[in-house]
């Protein structure tokens, strides 16, 4: 197998494909720095995936790496697939239920890390349908770069005006990270265009009730109530509410206080002690009403935090 098959291989068993057919003479294939001749979208893709899965560079590492280099990074993601295939094996009916579980939970928001989880062509295809639409870019990404697995603020810079728009977040261990522009795409899901015959979209309400007594943490956003192992804690339309809504986004991960501020608050002014009160508050509520296996994590990293599940 050539040095091109095997990258092509390992692109496929990561993005779910059975193949590439390319129609291209043997000469083209032998050209080891021809980074596969994916299109634009497929080099994304791939990208978004192995990052995902390795946590071990930056996407400007991953741009600068030849296709050589490139394949031991591919084999390492490809031994931490899930069972069943990688996340291009994810099925238009599980996409389907996440995207209606979404607008369940108040939450109708889908981003470019989460569609690198779909199969090729689906947000196309939702688009086309007006199930998602294209809205601004995110105001905070998780960092891809050290491996922590920590969310921090979006810095826009474009000098000098008229250049190229350039994105960037402060990581921990390394510092200043240049985000791809495609990564911080994000789309608003239309709970109207969803096929309200489908099965999987319907079924979401059936299998969020039962989540409360499975160990899953559950949001009912007419009422302002969590639930979670049997238990519920009505916390009415407060910033409790909606930090908590925020870290389950996900769950594990570390949430900088700039972005909370931002996104809970609406306000990147929000004072660390005002964030802080919240955290308290939020943590005696659940407490009060004998939630008491949701962590909020606030000490593992400063000016930071996270929820975590059993």
């Amino acid at each position: 197998m050539t040095l091109f098959d095997h990258y092509h291989d390992l692109a496929a068993q990561l993005m779910g494909r059975e193949d590439f057919p390319l129609p291209l003479p043997n000469w083209d294939r032998d050209y080891p720095h021809n980074i596969g001749l994916l299109s634009d979208a497929e080099e994304s893709e791939l990208a978004a995936i192995v990052l995902q899965l390795t946590r071990g560079m930056s996407y400007e590492s991953w741009k600068a790496l030849d296709m050589a280099q490139r394949v031991p990074w591919m084999q390492q993601a490809v031994t931490k697939l899930p069972p069943g295939g990688g996340p291009g094996r994810m099925s238009k009916a599980d996409v389907l239920a996440e995207l209606a579980s979404r607008v369940q939970n108040g939450t109708p928001i889908i981003t470019a890390d989460e569609v690198a989880r779909w199969p090729a062509g689906m947000v196309d295809e939702f688009e086309s349908t007006g199930i998602l639409r294209v809205t601004d870019h995110a105001k905070s990404v998780a960092c891809d770069s050290c491996g922590q697995d920590h969310v921090e603020q979006v810095q826009y810079i474009q000098s000098p005006p008229g250049s190229e728009l350039r994105a960037y977040i402060d990581c921990l261990e390394i510092g200043r990270v240049q985000i791809p522009l495609h990564r911080l795409r994000q789309w608003v899901i239309d709970p109207a265009r969803l096929p309200a015959g489908s099965k999987d979209a319907m079924s979401v309400s059936e299998d969020v009730q039962e989540s409360a007594t499975n160990g899953q943490l559950q949001f009912d956003r007419d009422t302002f109530t969590v639930r979670f192992d049997g238990r519920s804690c009505e916390l009415r339309n407060t910033k409790e509410y909606h930090l908590l809504v925020r870290l389950s986004r996900r769950p594990g991960i570390f949430v900088s206080n700039s972005v909370l501020a931002s996104d809970v608050w609406d306000d990147e002014h929000t004072e660390k002690s005002t964030i802080q009160k919240t955290v308290s508050n939020l943590r005696r509520s659940l407490k009060d009403a004998g939630i008491k296996n949701l962590v909020l994590d606030g000490t593992t990293n400063k000016d930071h935090y996270a929820l975590k599940l059993p």
